[in-house]
């Protein structure tokens, strides 16, 4: 289920970025004239469901450690490893 929250989120996200600004290249290049709509509450949205899709898919395999009948210094060496991913 987070998989396709995920890849949806992101396919919308890269169309409405896509179309961000007419044409695109006036986005990065102020020397381009075009028609930008960019909305900072957009943004905002954004960077917060980037955050916390972060965190879900970090804190995703966290249950399955836990549980494992493995040494405690093992279960802890291996969420550590997790979180260098998480960096």
């Amino acid at each position: 289920m987070l998989f396709a929250i995920v890849i949806l989120y992101n396919t919308l996200g890269f169309f409405s970025t896509m179309t961000l600004c007419v044409p695109l290249e006036a986005l990065w290049n102020k020397t381009v004239e075009g028609n930008c709509h960019l909305n900072p509450a957009y943004m905002w949205i954004a960077i917060i469901f980037h955050i916390v899709t972060d965190f879900l898919i970090f804190a995703l395999p966290v249950p399955v450690v836990v549980l494992m009948t493995v040494p405690l210094s093992q279960r802890v060496m291996l969420l550590l490893i997790f979180a260098l991913g998480f960096l």
